[in-house]
């Protein structure tokens, strides 16, 4: 089914009194994730479906050693379990998985310590052939002290516990520090990585791969601008297929306002904002404000909170946070216990929503193409109504699909089916291109869902005109 997300007005033909707004991930305190001793503070958590771990499985890496004299503090790739995804525990691997380098009871074998720098968030590639390369970790080791470059490869595991040799496909040209993170375009019928252009160049770039072993040249797409705040960088992306477009978690680094070094590194906040593409490829900026925001001064999460796994169920949508109370990149002896793992839920197709600012709102949609039965509204107006009326292309009345035949929606319903008098059905006209029109008060319309294509201008007077069919493709690139 095609669904309408409303980051911006690309699929409406006419719009009054409704404002669109940002969603606001809830906090799921229950959920919170710490290790005694360990920092979490860039663990970059992976949460992904495991029978084998009774439900979830969430990979990360563990700072050790953090107050212990130089050079004792390392990264360790590891594991934990879970039933619900909300009620974690660590499974003791000594025994069923052998390690000669273990210093953590749920460290993995990703690669042995001495080679294995950091990962970012790890990718679980559901369309994998072969099941051993079903979860891949992008794996950044530095070459060594002011040399300023990294090698990064990539491992992969059927199961997050057994790896593959650590000597795996090299892919980023120049070294990628570790905020990496890979999806499937299904457009472009690849593989794409949004990474950094090169280690420490804190922007976001775009590359992609058929087979994980052949990677195209790397092309930049997101670079801070003049509306962002003063001195911002964007330290990652996060990027994740939702209905017909791409989510992007788009971390923004304020960064302090002074600083005696040749970047800017130690010190300033990380916050999230959404960014979001119609083909995964080109990507604009949603609101720029924060989707996931800083916490209270004091707590987890107000120095730095990066969102690096995206969970969608039948009934929420899922965050899962790395989180400090510290600004960027300052350790300590105090650090682990100010840092976690963090859960947020947000309402399924939560991320933006259309709000009637005073009084009625109103909106009709571009022409669309009726190709089934479905059509549904995610809509809460339990103080309020929606109203739903269908006309043809042209704007003229379809008789018994008028707002005046609907039976209003009072309630809060991400499936909200509208019924017309007569019993009349959205499938009733299919094969008719065909506008939707909206009257909303007191509530808020998240999306809508139906067995419909949305046609461009030039298609939709074609197919009017001549019956000629639309580019299957869709609205998409």
């Amino acid at each position: 089914m095609t669904r309408l997300l409303f980051f911006d007005d690309t699929q409406l033909l006419e719009k009054q009194g409704l404002e669109r707004r940002l969603g606001r991930p809830d906090p799921v305190p229950e959920a919170t994730y710490q290790v005694p001793g360990i920092d979490l503070a860039f663990a970059y958590p992976t949460v992904f479906p495991s029978p084998q771990a009774g439900g979830w499985r969430m990979l990360y890496q563990a700072l050790t050693g953090l107050g212990k004299g130089a050079g004792a503090a390392h990264f360790v790739p590891s594991v934990a379990d879970s039933s619900d995804g909300i009620h974690w525990r660590i499974p003791d691997l000594e025994t069923s998985h052998p390690l000669p380098d273990r210093s953590l009871p749920n460290q993995v074998g990703a690669a042995p310590l001495n080679r294995f720098g950091e990962w970012g968030p790890c990718y679980y590639d559901d369309r994998a052939p072969d099941p051993r390369g079903r979860i891949k970790g992008f794996v950044c080791k530095g070459h060594g002290p002011g040399t300023g470059k990294k090698d990064s490869w990539i491992v992969t595991s059927p199961d997050g516990l057994t790896w593959n040799d650590a000597e795996g496909t090299l892919w980023h040209p120049h070294g990628s520090d570790p905020s990496v993170c890979a999806f499937w375009n299904r457009y472009r019928d690849s593989y794409v990585l949004a990474i950094r252009p090169k280690n420490g160049d804190r922007r976001i770039a775009l590359m992609e791969t058929p087979d994980w072993k052949e990677f195209s040249p790397v092309e930049l797409a997101l670079s801070p601008d003049g509306l962002d705040p003063d001195l911002a960088e964007l330290y990652g992306m996060p990027t994740f297929p939702y209905a017909n477009l791409f989510i992007g978690l788009l971390w923004v680094f304020r960064t302090p306002p002074r600083t005696t070094q040749h970047g800017k590194f130690l010190g300033g906040r990380i916050d999230c904002q959404l960014a979001y593409s119609y083909d995964g490829w080109h990507f604009q900026r949603g609101p720029r404000e924060p989707f996931l925001a800083n916490a209270a001064p004091g707590r987890i999460g107000a120095g730095c909170i990066l969102p690096c796994s995206l969970i969608a169920t039948e009934s929420e949508i899922r965050l899962y946070s790395c989180a400090t109370a510290q600004e960027h990149a300052i350790f300590g002896e105090q650090s682990p216990q100010r840092s976690a793992i963090l859960m947020h839920r947000l309402r399924p197709d939560g991320f933006v929503y259309l709000e009637a600012a005073s009084g009625w709102g109103r909106m009709k949609t571009r022409a669309l193409l009726v190709q089934g039965d479905q059509l549904s509204f995610n809509v809460k107006a339990p103080g309020g109504q929606l109203l739903v009326g269908i006309t043809d292309a042209d704007g003229n009345p379809i008789p018994g699909y008028g707002l005046e035949d609907c039976s209003p929606c009072s309630g809060d319903n991400t499936a909200w089916v509208p019924r017309w008098k007569d019993n009349t059905r959205f499938g009733s006209l299919k094969g008719r291109a065909v506008l939707l029109e909206l009257e909303l008060s007191g509530g808020r319309l998240y999306a809508v869902s139906g067995d419909f294509q949305m046609l461009s201008a030039k298609e939709g007077m074609r197919y009017m005109r001549f019956g000629t069919p639309p580019d299957p493709s869709g609205w998409g690139p």
